[in-house]
């Protein structure tokens, strides 16, 4: 690992410190809000009813198979859809705006004039949007902890560190596919639109497939399904998907370093 890729890790890092304390902080006030509330509402029959007035399928893509519980209430209300959801467009808005978006507005044209190698310096981006994602991913954590000490959300030590590694997973995938398009020289439109698409369409592959007949297979291309096909929140993770994530995620990757050192800069 070079001493350039450390120190331009670093300057990036110091330039996104002012959104990554947005984004914790935000992160956080989610999560202790959600806490909070649990007391209040583990005894309420709504809950379980209208958990139960849904067909099963879509239920469980929506995390919400046993709301009564402190793990089916978390899974309902933030890991099932709104968490994976915030992290990875956390990723990809970062990774966008600071390689596709600085190329086409001329910022790294100056940079590339450097005795540093086009993948150091866009390599070193990437990985602050993958720091910026852990940060909020820990304060998440950080704040069911605390509900865990005082507000009786009992969930298992395992689940939790298991859910917020797969959560941080799903969002450092989509992360490196906005690299790969970036670092290929698409514009801000496309290294933004293209993995929202995917982020958004596989939300809605997973939920919908089950409840069109002959469809439920689809499921299984959604990058939803990879990281969530088990029960992270109990403990099981599913091997295979996560595997599978971070083999695309690195094929991006490597797709992308190496286009970006043979191609022509676009210049502004």
């Amino acid at each position: 690992m070079s001493l350039s890729y450390l120190r331009l890790t670093r300057h990036s890092l110091r330039t996104q410190r002012r959104t990554l304390l947005v984004w914790v902080v935000a992160i956080f006030l989610l999560g202790l809000l959600t806490v909070t509330v649990w007391p209040s509402m583990k005894d309420n029959d709504a809950l379980s009813s209208f958990s139960e007035g849904l067909p099963p399928d879509l239920a469980a893509s929506l995390g919400m198979t046993d709301m009564t519980t402190p793990s089916g209430y978390l899974m309902g209300n933030l890991y099932a859809m709104l968490v994976p959801l915030l992290l990875a467009v956390a990723g990809i808005a970062t990774v966008s705006s600071s390689v596709s978006r600085d190329e086409y507005d001329g910022r790294l044209e100056v940079l590339f004039t450097f005795a540093v190698s086009r993948a150091t310096i866009l390599l070193a981006r990437l990985t602050a949007a993958c720091f910026l994602v852990l940060g909020t991913s820990l304060a998440l954590f950080a704040a069911v902890v605390v509900g865990r000490q005082f507000f009786e959300v009992d969930v298992p030590w395992r689940g939790l560190l298991a859910i917020t590694l797969v959560t941080l997973l799903f969002a450092v995938f989509h992360a490196c596919l906005t690299y790969g398009f970036a670092a290929c020289g698409a514009p801000p439109a496309v290294s933004l639109g293209v993995p929202l698409v995917v982020l958004v369409g596989g939300y809605m592959l997973r939920s919908l497939a089950p409840l069109v007949e002959g469809t439920d297979d689809l499921r299984r291309l959604s990058p939803w399904e990879w990281a969530l096909a088990e029960d992270p929140l109990a403990g099981d993770v599913s091997g295979g998907g996560l595997l599978l994530l971070v083999l695309l995620a690195v094929v991006a990757v490597v797709i992308g370093t190496v286009v970006v050192v043979r191609r022509d800069v676009h210049a502004p």
